[in-house]
């Protein structure tokens, strides 16, 4: 069964759910934590190998790592295109 482990101060929680979400339902996994790492594990029971899962959990959390940063970047962007759409609704 592999072992994924990421740092606390590296990886926030929420990109590593939602990458665990979109995994194929076959990839049984299972998200621990300790004081400073974040751990993956995956258990098919022993009907395939789970290491195939790992590029694609990978993948997924880089996906919403980026998603993760720029929606932080985005922020004020966002705040400010909403306000003035909603200010033109109140004129």
């Amino acid at each position: 069964m592999p072992k994924l482990s990421y740092l606390k101060t590296e990886v926030n929680e929420l990109p590593l759910r939602q990458a665990l979400y979109w995994m194929p339902e076959e990839a049984k996994s299972y998200l621990t934590q300790d004081e400073n790492n974040w751990h993956i594990h995956f258990d098919s029971n022993g009907n395939s190998d789970t290491s195939q899962f790992v590029p694609l959990f990978e993948r997924h959390l880089n996906d919403y790592i980026l998603r993760e940063k720029l929606d932080l970047n985005l922020h004020g962007l966002k705040s400010a295109i909403i306000a003035k759409a909603l200010s033109g609704l109140v004129d």
